[in-house]
């Protein structure tokens, strides 16, 4: 759907893309929400925690919701900050995922303003907004599973909440071990907070270099290994609208081929090939015919972590089905860097 949005197509064509696109979108965050809790409720996503430069985050999540907040005629204010947490930072990105959105969603008119500051049990970050506000009696309520508080500000049009994002935020912050808290009443809008252990300040490393790596991502010569065809076309479609050199192969066979015509820059497999065979052993194929350590992403839908352990210790970066293009140009460009 994406290759295919990127297309000269007539408007009423273009219409209809826009809603299958829109439509794929609500089914996968409904799926990915549903799986996050069941994770969560098992105690299977672990924290990996280490300091964390909330200006990094907070700058993350600002270019995320600016959009948005703009579409809704709303001020977006994040504010900066020059604060470290000890925390997992892909946990508290979601639950501050979650507070902003919300935030977006429910607000009518006003600002929603995100900021940080030391406190006497950690740092709090708080999300305030000029929403419509949320009753006591119903302040409990909003963390329970597809609970919808439907206030003055209710969400118009198709971007309806489903109820689940508090759900989430309750059971991240209950993995982390950290606080939440709601400060709110009718008329006065919402604050929403987490607090957070705070980290000596440490030297931000990289992240300029991989930004540069990304812009480049267009000179790259890669090499699809699938065996679907309508993958390995998807695929090739979304690289070259990229600029990419592209190169395909349905299998071990094919890929040392492509591999002795001309130099690769990257490699992109899927997990599961045809015939059992393991994109392990045909990525390890193709960097012996090359004579060096090319960089390659495995893409699977498979999500345990003994599969992102055992492909972290072969030197293999992991895509997780469905994949997103932005979060696949990202990754191409720090595998570039």
């Amino acid at each position: 759907m994406s290759a295919l949005s990127g297309r000269r197509m007539a408007d009423g064509n273009r219409l209809l893309v826009g809603q299958a696109c829109s439509a794929l979108d609500s089914i996968e965050s409904l799926l990915e929400a549903l799986l996050e809790i069941s994770r969560l409720d098992a105690g299977a996503i672990q924290p990996d925690i280490r300091a964390v430069p909330l200006a990094d985050l907070f700058g993350a999540l600002h270019g995320e919701f600016a959009l948005a907040a703009q579409r809704r005629g709303l001020a977006l204010t994040v504010e900066a900050t020059g604060l470290w947490a000890r925390t997992d930072p892909r946990l508290l990105r979601r639950i501050l995922q979650n507070f902003l959105s919300n935030a977006v969603r429910y607000t009518l008119s006003g600002q929603v303003t995100m900021r940080a500051h030391a406190g006497p049990d950690g740092i709090v970050i708080a999300v305030t907004d000029t929403g419509p506000g949320i009753p006591a009696e119903q302040q409990a309520l909003i963390f329970e599973e597809f609970r919808r508080f439907a206030g003055d500000g209710e969400e118009r049009g198709p971007d309806r909440g489903m109820g689940l994002g508090l759900a989430i935020v309750q059971r991240a912050a209950r993995t982390l071990g950290v606080p939440i808290a709601v400060d709110s009443a009718p008329g006065r809008g919402a604050v929403f907070s987490v607090t957070v252990p705070p980290a000596a300040a440490e030297a931000a490393h990289g992240e300029a270099g991989r930004a540069r790596a990304a812009a480049g991502v267009g000179r790259a010569t890669v090499l699809v290994i699938d065996n679907e065809p309508a993958i390995l076309a998807g695929m090739t479609a979304v690289l070259e609208g990229w600029g990419c050199n592209v190169m395909t192969a349905p299998d071990g066979r094919a890929a040392l081929a492509a591999a002795r015509r001309r130099p690769i820059d990257l490699l992109l497999a899927d997990y599961h090939l045809a015939d059992g065979a393991t994109c392990n052993e045909v990525v390890d194929q193709v960097r012996s015919a090359c004579g060096r350590s090319i960089p390659a992403a495995i893409i699977t839908a498979d999500r345990t972590p003994e599969l992102k352990d055992s492909l972290s210790a072969a030197g293999l970066s992991l895509l997780t089905k469905p994949v997103k293009p932005a979060q696949l140009r990202a990754l191409m460009g720090r595998m570039l860097a």
